[in-house]
């Protein structure tokens, strides 16, 4: 795998099929998959291939700890208009809470700005993702949009919070 970009802790890699069974624990670890859909989908190998090979070409990464080469998770954009990009982040639930996120998106923005030439970037979060809300509101996103009741968990109305990076 090679290397696209790194930052203190991490390297960022292009999304490869070796590391196939860490994208199947992540993305069906109940833990992380309440807070990317309110369907619990179960992903299995064949779903994991073709999401690979659909995003080999797209500005999606694999993120991986520089002094042990373990999988952290995976940064991507989603979405890209008028040189405004939408990311997405999910880091597997043994690498939380101990700032991966916030290095991995910090470096992430950066690297949309300065190699990309992205002029704005753009997030969204439900709001019963508390740990992920902090994160981004630290690193200087501010919500801009908000879309009420457009789920439940746990029979607590969830709502879809809207963010942009202030340059």
């Amino acid at each position: 795998m090679e290397k696209v970009f790194e930052s203190n802790n991490l390297y960022f890699v292009k999304v490869d099929e070796s590391l196939i069974n860490e994208y199947l624990d992540m993305m069906n670890d109940s833990d992380i998959n309440k807070y990317l859909s309110f369907e619990n989908r179960i992903f299995d190998y064949e779903d994991e291939l073709l999401w690979i090979k659909r995003n080999s070409n797209n500005i999606t990464y694999s993120i991986i700890k520089k002094d042990t080469n373990e999988f952290v998770g995976n940064i991507e954009v989603l979405d890209i208009m008028d040189n405004i990009v939408s990311i997405g982040l999910v880091i597997t639930k043994d690498k939380q809470n101990m700032h991966y996120g916030s290095e991995a998106t910090k470096s992430f923005i950066d690297y949309c700005i300065s190699n990309l030439g992205f002029k704005e970037i753009h997030l969204s979060i439900y709001s019963h993702n508390k740990r992920a809300i902090n994160c981004v509101l630290k690193l200087g996103f501010v919500e801009y949009d908000r879309i009420k009741n457009i789920g439940n968990y746990n029979g607590n109305k969830v709502d879809d919070i809207y963010l942009k990076y202030k340059m």
